[in-house]
């Protein structure tokens, strides 16, 4: 296999190593956010989750 290609390869798998963790650190917000509005009895996880799935099925 060509070095430049192992190079690209390497380049690739870091990349989608960061995008994983952001992804990750996103998903960790949200759910801290939700905790709290859950607390403030403003809206539960399973009222999100339903306003997520409206949403998505409205694309």
């Amino acid at each position: 296999m060509n070095l430049s290609v192992k190079r690209e390869r390497k380049k690739q798998n870091r990349a989608t190593d960061e995008l994983r963790e952001e992804v990750e650190m996103l998903e960790i917000m949200l759910s801290s956010l939700v905790d709290v509005l859950e607390e403030k009895r403003i809206v539960g996880h399973k009222e999100w989750e339903n306003r997520i799935k409206e949403r998505l099925s409205s694309k």
